[in-house]
């Protein structure tokens, strides 16, 4: 391996590695569960998707959106090479393929509903404090925290 390959291996190391950081941060975490919280009990459990959710769905992808352009700009980074760098990645680190999952699922309509029913049914059985947002949650996985 060339030096210059080793260097480009170890910036693109420290890139994932901030990336999954900022993800895992309050700056992401805190602002997306306070959004799940506000808005996880207009959700119902049935068929039916009332034009309401898609509209919710829409402003969750925008808060998304706009976290991620906030991270990446303070690295001075664009959404190309965050791609690149995560797509490249996604089958050797866990923690990419879950910071992808993420991203994927906030995309996803019907994750994302149930994401908010999740939430629903945790605060009425009794679930308390702030949603800390996407974190592990995949439509697979289930698991919201």
């Amino acid at each position: 391996m060339t030096e210059a390959s080793s260097s480009a291996n170890t910036t693109v190391e420290w890139l994932r590695d901030y990336i999954v950081q900022c993800m895992q941060s309050p700056s992401w975490t805190i602002p997306l569960g306070e959004f799940i919280d506000e808005h996880c009990m207009k959700f119902e459990d049935t068929p039916e998707n009332k034009l309401e959710y898609t509209q919710i769905h829409s402003q969750f992808r925008d808060l998304v959106d706009r976290l991620l352009e906030e991270h990446l700009a303070e690295l001075s980074i664009n959404r190309d090479l965050f791609a690149q760098v995560f797509l490249d990645a996604v089958d050797e680190d866990d923690d990419c393929g879950i910071v992808l999952r993420r991203l994927i699922a906030s995309e996803d309509f019907l994750h994302f509903k149930e994401l908010m029913l999740s939430r629903r049914r945790e605060l009425e059985q009794g679930g308390s404090g702030v949603h800390r947002g996407i974190t592990a949650s995949t439509p697979d996985e289930h698991s919201v925290r």
